[in-house]
């Protein structure tokens, strides 16, 4: 997913940190995107965003070990928690898709599982799952809100599974090349396509059979370590950042995935991509401190 960038649930907002401490809200118009304001709670350089799936939420956390929670409404984020608990910088959030559970993830290895209270209306420490032996640098859930990804440099994807009182380990996915990691995951909205992508250059497709997640394919053409991933609303197409730099569009077919657009305007690194929620934008950020927004045509 696009960790340092998230679009409102209406699309008029996109949240960025470009890799420094403050975040930043910024209105998109028809022809121009406008500053709405810049927030600045945490610490230290801000490495991941998360909007909840009811969209007046917004989590943040980053390099001072610290998830922060902001209420969002009309382009204005008010502080309402703060959630320590980490031992090093966080690199990754995911709320369930009733967002009764967030998920964060980084380089201490473990991965906390937080719970809205009921009766509180807060978020509190549910359940801390250790397993990964390296960083955790993403996280996604399932659709059906039971299960949930998490993806390391110990180049595995942890499959996490809830029975109604608690997340246990269901599947361990050796998953890249035996010296790579495993960098960035997205699912396809129907919760029937996971990809994975990381510092083999490839991006790896699985799909749920027979009680377990399978690799399908895999899609080459990247000279650099996959860097971010997203699907769009209908999981037709898949977009993907690399370390070099490039964005690609890849339109998904019954059995195979197709190039269709292969964008180079950053002048480093890429860290996120982001789909608007209507598909028709990919939004792109970078080590070079810039966002940029492109229009996506389809075919």
């Amino acid at each position: 997913m696009g960790r340092g960038i998230a679009f409102s649930s209406d699309g008029r907002y996109l949240i960025t940190v470009s890799n420094g401490v403050q975040i930043r809200v910024r209105e998109i118009a028809e022809k121009s995107i406008q500053l709405c304001g810049s927030y600045s709670e945490h610490k230290d350089r801000v490495r991941a965003l998360r909007f909840s799936h009811s969209g007046n939420l917004l989590a943040s956390a980053g390099y001072d070990a610290v998830i922060h929670l902001w209420d969002f409404e009309s382009g204005i984020l008010t502080p309402r928690q703060a959630l320590p608990g980490h031992e090093g910088t966080i690199l990754c959030l995911a709320f369930s898709p009733d967002d009764q559970f967030l998920v964060s993830g980084g380089v201490d290895t473990g991965i906390m599982v937080w719970r809205l209270s009921e009766t509180e209306g807060q978020y509190v420490l549910f359940q801390e799952l250790p397993g990964h032996t390296s960083w955790v640098n993403d996280a996604i859930f399932h659709p059906d809100g039971k299960t949930f990804f998490s993806g390391g440099s110990d180049n595995m994807i942890r499959v996490w599974g809830y029975d109604g009182e608690q997340f246990a380990e269901q599947q361990a996915i050796k998953t890249h090349s035996s010296s790579s990691w495993v960098q960035a995951l997205a699912m396809t909205p129907d919760g029937e396509t996971l990809a994975s992508g990381g510092s083999d250059c490839c991006i790896h497709i699985w799909r749920f059979e027979n009680g377990a997640w399978i690799r399908q394919t895999y899609l080459r053409g990247a000279a650099a370590c996959i860097m971010a991933l997203d699907f769009e609303k209908e999981g037709q197409y898949l977009a993907s950042g690399t370390k070099d730099r490039w964005v690609s569009i890849w339109r998904k077919h019954p059995t195979f995935y197709s190039l269709e657009k292969a964008l180079s305007e950053h002048s480093g690194s890429l860290f996120s991509v982001s789909f608007s929620p209507g598909g028709e934008m990919l939004a792109t950020e970078g080590c070079d401190r810039q966002v940029k927004i492109w229009n996506i045509r389809r075919k």
